[in-house]
């Protein structure tokens, strides 16, 4: 051992650097194949990956292009037109109408579980509630409202 590093010591320059630098080069050709080689192989290939993704994508989207929507319209809902003589039944009696330009003025004696379903009937008939007033009157309620037409 002690001749190799005699040799080494007592060689020329030139070759000193020469076998440095062929050294050097075999150990970073052997790190690329080892670490940097595997890497950009598992690069290419994810990018092989994202481009055949993207095709598939497109075309996709070129076959949802070609079905038909379809285009339903809105339904209006249906509107009855409006009487304050639909009130005479289920629990609920017709007091008072008073019909004015905008809507009109409707009592009615009802029971308590029948207010409800005078309201959904209203809403039935596009007609909004501007105001109301429930007050007891001889063992029933009445129910006062001031009517609008709706738009």
């Amino acid at each position: 051992m002690e001749r190799l590093v005699e040799r080494w010591c007592t060689s020329p320059p030139w070759l000193r650097v020469l076998c440095w630098a062929l050294c050097s080069t075999a150990l970073v050709a052997i790190g690329w194949a080892a670490l940097l080689r595997p890497v950009a192989e598992q690069i290419a290939e994810a990018q092989h990956q994202v481009s055949v993704a993207g095709r598939t994508n497109a075309s996709l989207w070129a076959a949802v292009r070609k079905i038909p929507t379809e285009t339903e319209e809105p339904v209006a809902p249906t509107v009855r037109p409006f009487s304050p003589l639909d009130f005479q039944a289920n629990g609920t009696r017709l007091v008072h109408w008073k019909p004015l330009s905008h809507g009109g003025e409707l009592e009615l004696d009802a029971d308590w579980a029948a207010i409800p379903g005078i309201f959904a009937q209203l809403e039935q008939c596009n007609v909004r509630i501007g105001t109301f007033v429930i007050t007891a009157e001889s063992g029933r309620l009445r129910l006062r409202m001031e009517l609008e037409h709706g738009a």
